[in-house]
């Protein structure tokens, strides 16, 4: 059996640290970026939402991080020429995602109903933005003021999510920004393929 060079070790060990690093910095930029105005965020929640519902389909594969993938590229491909205009209107959705989610959690809170854990409480509003822009405003105008109305809402608007939303254990936020963070190592090999 050939057993690999000292360099290869080396290179191995030092693409891990960079791996690594590169994460790091990605997360912490992403985590900082400006939310993109209600209105175009729920455009795109929608467009969410219907690959997921498409996705959901298939037994295989993960359906949020391939509907995530998906509407990443497609958001990139309105920004036609300038993929990193693209990228950063897909991060300033997954900031806007995660400020919905901050809302819906302290309107959500103390709901009469509720009855999950700390855990499944978390999945539950992790998800609920996709119950989309009806269902989530009525929730914070107070006229679904019971877990049950919410629960009734969501099978009637997104029976096809009702499921995921209620009942999932899906890591919605955090496996955009994994395939975010992937998408951006293609984006900045282009720019920087462009600008040499």
């Amino acid at each position: 059996m050939k057993q690999p060079t000292k360099k290869l070790l080396n290179l191995g060990m030092r693409f891990q640290k960079a791996r690594v690093a590169y994460h790091r910095a990605m997360f912490n930029y992403v985590r900082e970026m400006e939310p993109m105005p209600p209105e175009l965020f729920w455009e795109y929640l929608e467009e969410f939402a219907k690959g997921l519902r498409s996705r959901l389909a298939y037994e295989t594969g993960s359906p949020v991080q391939e509907a995530a993938h998906n509407l990443i590229l497609e958001i990139t491909r309105k920004h036609e020429g300038q993929q990193l205009e693209g990228w950063l209107v897909a991060a300033a959705f997954l900031a806007q995602y995660r400020k919905v989610k901050n809302v819906l959690n302290k309107a959500c809170n103390d709901m009469p109903g509720v009855g999950k854990s700390d855990d499944s409480y978390g999945d539950w509003i992790d998800a609920l933005p996709l119950a989309g822009k009806q269902t989530v405003l009525a929730i914070l105008d107070g006229s679904l003021p019971h877990y049950t109305h919410v629960d009734d809402a969501v099978q009637s608007h997104t029976p096809n999510l009702h499921n995921l939303i209620m009942n999932g254990e899906n890591y919605i936020a955090s496996r955009f920004e994994d395939k975010l963070v992937e998408h951006f190592v293609h984006v900045a090999s282009r720019e920087l393929t462009e600008v040499s």
